[in-house]
């Protein structure tokens, strides 16, 4: 699968790279830690894409860097009604 590298969001010394993948309008979001280690991996598909769903990539990406997970994980997996 061809991914692209179209973004990268920053937390400190954070990380969440978003990867355009080769269907339109799916996109992998790689979260990495202070280290540069993959911590978690999440595709992202439909109208709304990233682009609408940024503010909730930020929101995950803080809680991993806090080590705070009480929340549960948003589900960026669903196309929302957009």
């Amino acid at each position: 699968m061809d991914e692209q590298l179209v973004r990268t969001l920053t937390r400190g010394d954070w990380t969440a790279e978003i990867y355009s993948l080769s269907l339109p309008g799916e996109f992998d979001i790689v979260y990495r830690n202070n280290q540069g280690n993959e911590v978690e991996r999440v595709t992202v598909a439909g109208i709304s894409s990233y682009h609408q769903r940024e503010a909730e990539i930020i929101t995950h990406l803080e809680q991993l860097q806090k080590g705070d997970l009480s929340e549960a994980r948003p589900d960026l997996e669903d196309a929302g009604e957009y």
